[in-house]
């Protein structure tokens, strides 16, 4: 009884890992210079996920990607949109995503970077999310 009752909840925990989505997070410096650039981390947590897979963060307006930081992936950017794509995903449990983003000099104001994780499992078109992630853009950097 005590062997029937392992395997099961062996299964349900393997099935329940192989099932489960990504974890997916985004960090960076808090405070950017106009003028400058500024980079920002994407942490992901592979889990399950193989296959292709492709990272689109949302930057402002007349922002642009400058280089990565990390050149496993192939990066581009149209629009406001910066694209990290692998089309086979590193076999890591944990992938470090860095880019490089020029702030113009027109730029004045805070602003909140966006991103999601596009994946497919068992056939089907997944998406991950993860927090916004504010930077402050001053003349000066702050030390307080």
């Amino acid at each position: 009884m005590r062997s029937a009752i392992s395997k099961t909840a062996f299964s349900i925990l393997l099935a329940s890992s192989l099932s489960a989505q990504p974890e997916f997070s985004m960090t960076g410096p808090s405070q950017g210079r106009f003028g400058m650039s500024t980079s920002i981390n994407f942490q992901i947590i592979r889990k399950s996920v193989r296959g292709p897979v492709r990272l689109v963060a949302e930057v402002p307006e007349n922002w642009s990607f400058i280089t990565p930081l990390v050149e496993s992936a192939l990066y581009s950017q149209t629009g406001q949109n910066v694209r990290a794509v692998w089309l086979d995903f590193p076999i890591k449990d944990t992938v470090i995503c860095s880019m490089q983003l020029a702030i113009p000099e027109t730029h004045r104001g805070n602003v909140v970077i966006k991103a999601h994780l596009e994946y497919f499992s068992n056939g089907e078109k997944k998406q991950v999310g993860c927090a916004p992630f504010p930077i402050n853009i001053r003349k000066y950097y702050s030390r307080l």
